[in-house]
């Protein structure tokens, strides 16, 4: 993003302003903190999508975790992968402690891996995977969940892989037998 394009204060969601209206010197802009409310030169760069705040004020942000991080959205999220992740601060404080080898450096949990811990009353060890039954991985209902050795998981999703490719086979079987173009 360009500075030149922008002609209008923007607020960001820390409640910083960008004074894109006020003069410039070189390519710096005048920036008003959100916490602090002082009025400051910053550097323009593609980087300024962040939060707009002064440096004091943004260590003291960076500090924050949980609810009081200005980012928190309820402490429940979905990884890359698709996997549902907890954080830790909505778990009662007994099982803080006894799964905190198994959070994030962030703080955050498996959702599927937490619920496997529950129903075996230990940790997870780093070897073993949870298998979603049903293929979905959203679907965490401890019924729905199997402890397997990495080993065994590999083996469980190659099993799937070949039931597939048969019923792939079934079905073009039964289209070639219809008639069918596909």
């Amino acid at each position: 993003m360009s500075y030149t394009k922008h002609t209008q204060p923007i607020t960001t969601k820390t409640g910083s302003v960008i004074h894109w209206d006020l003069p410039r010197i070189k390519n710096q802009v005048q920036v008003t903190c959100g916490s602090c409310k002082q009025l400051r030169l910053c550097q323009v760069t593609s980087a300024h999508n962040s939060s707009g705040l002064c440096l004091p004020c943004s260590n003291k942000t960076l500090a924050k975790v949980g609810e009081d991080h200005h980012l928190w959205k309820g402490g429940k999220t979905v990884d890359n992968d698709g996997y549902l992740l907890i954080h830790k601060s909505l778990l009662p404080l007994g099982e803080q402690t006894q799964f905190q080898e198994m959070f994030t450096h962030s703080g955050y949990i498996l959702e599927h891996r937490l619920i496997a811990a529950r129903t075996l009353g230990r940790n997870l060890f780093s070897n073993e995977k949870v298998h979603h039954l049903n293929a979905l991985k959203q679907d965490n209902r401890p019924s729905n969940l199997k402890v397997l050795s990495a080993t065994n998981h590999a083996q469980e999703h190659l099993g799937w892989i070949a039931a597939l490719r048969a019923e792939i086979l079934r079905l073009q079987g039964l289209l070639d037998n219809a008639g069918v173009v596909y």
